[in-house]
């Protein structure tokens, strides 16, 4: 016959067994918490580079359909508005 072992001991390791319990149960609501934060991180992370991407595309459309509208008259039109306000120099007479 097996004995069946001290009450006390198998009482003893009972509530360490539960302690332990609890104490993974714990560990495993705080990872479970972290887990779903860093996955809000990285789907707000995904939303702003899907903007971003699509700002980037609406500008080069935008390039693309006024190509010679959008970079050549911002420089032509400095260089009139300074031909414009530069005085022209009176004939001399010697």
């Amino acid at each position: 016959m097996a004995p069946n072992g001290n009450p006390i001991e198998i009482r003893l390791q009972l509530e360490t067994l539960l302690a332990e319990k609890a104490r993974l149960a714990h560990e495993n609501s705080v990872y479970a918490r972290e887990n779903r934060f860093l996955r809000e991180i990285v789907e707000y992370h995904q939303l702003t580079m899907q903007d971003v991407i699509y700002v980037d595309e609406g500008i080069e459309e935008v390039t693309e359909v006024y190509p010679t509208q959008v970079l050549p008259r911002t420089g032509s039109s400095v260089s009139r508005a300074a031909t414009a306000a530069t005085p022209k120099s009176a004939p001399t007479s010697t």
